[in-house]
């Protein structure tokens, strides 16, 4: 999930902050995020895994809001972000959502699901976006 949100991160930001960022950032950004993990578990230390997974929220969230996107479609990426928000809550309470489904399902299962069906939304948006005139 992180190497994918990353590599979502820097769609966002070359679309929406209008800066030429090549292959070679979304290399780094991809190799950060893949980083993360192998530092988390090496370390037990989750504080850089979850500054990769929050943070570029927060500026995709910030783009949206205070920039202009030269694509239609764009409420599809605020609804794939709420299928993201809730993957994460639905990995959180991994444990209650367990308990509460009667031992039927995790949230963890959950959290997969909900991300597959953000990436779905992203795979419509990509196909039914057009550029803004």
């Amino acid at each position: 999930m992180t190497v994918g949100f990353m590599g979502l991160f820097v769609a966002l930001v070359s679309e929406f902050g209008e800066l030429r960022l090549g292959l070679s950032s979304l290399i780094a950004a991809v190799l950060l995020g893949a980083a993360t993990v192998f530092y988390w578990a090496y370390t037990d230390d989750l504080r850089f895994y979850a500054w990769v997974q929050f943070m570029p929220l927060g500026v995709i969230l910030l783009l949206l809001c205070l920039c202009r996107s030269h694509y239609s479609h764009n409420w599809l990426l605020v609804i794939s972000l709420i299928c993201y928000i809730a993957a994460k809550l639905m990995e959180h309470f991994d444990a209650v959502i367990y308990q509460l489904s009667g031992d039927l399902v995790s949230g963890h299962t959950l959290k997969h699901l909900a991300a597959a069906l953000g990436c779905y939304i992203l795979a419509i948006l990509l196909q039914k976006r057009r550029p803004i005139e």
